[in-house]
């Protein structure tokens, strides 16, 4: 963050993830602003306290185990891994075998022009998260379809989700001031049964645009955006989904941060996005923190000089994918974002 003013002292802040998620640090930085206001005026920083606290809500969370509504979800949430997934690296994570220490990052930087080309094209109803992860279907039904692998078996993708499902949750839950990990992760296959590449996109953009379609019609159908999943697999132990299929791939679209701040330096207390700063910051804070997927995908929309830029950062372990498999998933998406836009 910055503190006072741009070229001035930057302030790192380091929280462990099981005290904080995404939406939580936008709450820090709300009252970082105002709190650092104030003390330039003179006055006393006054933070809004939380309305529903961590606990509370994970007990009323939990309570909805068992419930008919949830327990409705099964057929659902089954059919999700029921099928095979074919291996995208040189195999699957393992448990006890792979761990952070083994992560690499590979940031693709998106061109502003592809990239105003998308969110001019994005809406309310097909939004930025519908079409990365319709873009992330063609990239790998390509990659599969180079390595001889069924380029119709579909993705599955473990989608992260706010979580904050306040009136799914209860009546009189309110988490917007709230700081914790409500973070969601739940499976998805999406495209399933269809062989739509780079190729068939780049030669037919109605065939990208079916498939988009397609693709928000599946992200909408996920019951409850995917918060009762955890439920029936860990705290109702649903036999079938603990032997089910578990995805390679996790997807995770942090959202734009480039909103309010086009052509500007950050302000006092505002967060910096600086690719060139965050390549000073470890990459496997905990390295001995076990690894579930082979590829951690995580997309943002950062200001530049030039316009808001997409990022997407393809985090993997390089006991599972090589330097080459990495450039070859990257010029796919590359390509993949480019046709769909």
């Amino acid at each position: 963050m910055r503190i006072v003013e741009p070229g001035g002292d930057l302030l790192l802040l380091a929280i462990h993830h099981l005290a904080v998620d995404a939406v939580s640090w936008q709450i820090l930085f709300a009252d970082l602003v105002e709190a650092g206001a104030a003390v330039m005026h003179g006055s006393v920083p006054r933070p809004v306290h939380e309305y529903t606290d961590y606990r509370a809500w994970s007990r009323e969370l939990l309570a909805r185990t068992g419930s008919d509504e949830v327990s409705a979800q099964r057929d659902y949430w089954r059919s999700q891994v029921r099928a095979d997934d074919p291996v995208i690296g040189a195999r699957t994570p393992e448990i006890g075998r792979d761990t952070w220490a083994d992560l690499c990052a590979a940031p693709v930087l998106t061109d502003t022009a592809v990239t105003a080309r998308i969110l001019d094209g994005v809406g309310q109803r097909i939004g930025l998260r519908e079409f990365l992860l319709t873009a992330l279907a063609v990239t790998f039904a390509s990659w599969r379809a180079e390595r001889g692998q069924d380029p119709a078996a579909g993705s599955l993708i473990a989608l992260e989700g706010h979580g904050r499902e306040d009136a799914t949750v209860g009546d009189d839950v309110d988490t917007g001031r709230t700081l914790g990990w409500f973070t969601t992760v739940f499976p998805v296959r999406l495209a399933a049964g269809e062989v739509v590449t780079v190729d068939v996109v780049e030669a037919d953009r109605d065939r990208g645009r079916a498939l988009l379609e397609s693709v928000a019609a599946e992200l909408k159908a996920i019951p409850n955006r995917g918060l009762d999943y955890g439920l029936l697999r860990y705290a109702d132990a649903d036999p079938e989904l603990i032997a089910g299929v578990d995805p390679q791939v996790e997807f995770n679209y942090l959202g734009r941060f480039d909103l309010g701040v086009a052509d500007e330096e950050p302000g006092p207390w505002q967060p910096v996005v600086d690719l060139e700063l965050n390549e000073h910051l470890p990459t496997d804070p905990e390295p001995d923190l076990p690894l579930r997927y082979a590829l951690d995908i995580v997309a943002v929309v950062r200001a530049t000089d030039d316009g808001p830029q997409l990022v997407t950062n393809w985090r993997h372990s390089a006991e599972l994918l090589s330097p080459a498999d990495i450039a070859t998933l990257s010029t796919l998406w590359s390509r993949s974002v480019t046709a769909l836009s």
